[in-house]
């Protein structure tokens, strides 16, 4: 019993030390109650099958039950800690989940802004006269269009709703030029 005793305080010694690791785990602490449950269980029969006039054994009975009884008070503030770490672990994965969530639709958006303006600025482009001009803003037109169609393409990889329909326009858009 007493062998028992001490495998279940170094049982709740590696608890703690795996609380404090980050790694302890509720059925850990479940586990050392229930061998607590069975050591008190297995006092209580040995006292009442002990002689009244057995005072050594009646005492060393006690005090091993006032034992369990702060083992079971460290293991239930063991657990405690345990489920509020995993609370804690919890709520900031997920705040990380959230905050990954608002990252992509800024990433979204962010492309698909940038494809807007460069498709704008393509129709910003002046009509010109004159071969050489107007093959130097043709081949603008096509290079902005180029990297706009990216800018869709990169929005649409993030999951953008409208990004695939602007890469078919721009893209209609390129092939017509």
């Amino acid at each position: 019993m007493l062998s028992e005793l001490r495998q279940l305080t170094g049982a709740t010694t590696n608890l703690r030390h795996d609380i404090e690791s980050g790694g302890g785990r509720v059925n850990q602490a479940q586990e050392i109650q229930e061998r607590l449950d069975v050591l008190k269980q297995t006092l209580s029969g040995i006292r009442q099958s002990a002689k009244k006039d057995d005072n050594n054994l009646l005492a060393t009975v006690a005090n091993l039950q006032q034992i369990i009884v702060q083992k079971e008070e460290e293991i239930a503030q063991l657990q405690q800690q345990i489920i509020e770490k995993d609370e804690t672990i919890r709520t900031q994965q997920n705040t990380i989940n959230l905050q990954q969530l608002q990252l992509l639709k800024k990433q979204q958006e962010s492309w698909y802004q940038l494809g807007e303006s460069l498709h704008d600025v393509v129709k910003e482009l002046p009509k010109v006269k004159g071969r050489k001009d107007k093959r130097n803003v043709k081949n603008a037109r096509l290079y902005i269009l180029n990297k706009s169609l990216e800018c869709f393409q990169q929005a649409h990889q993030l999951g953008h709703a409208k990004a695939q329909n602007m890469c078919t326009k721009i893209e209609r858009e390129i092939e017509e030029l």
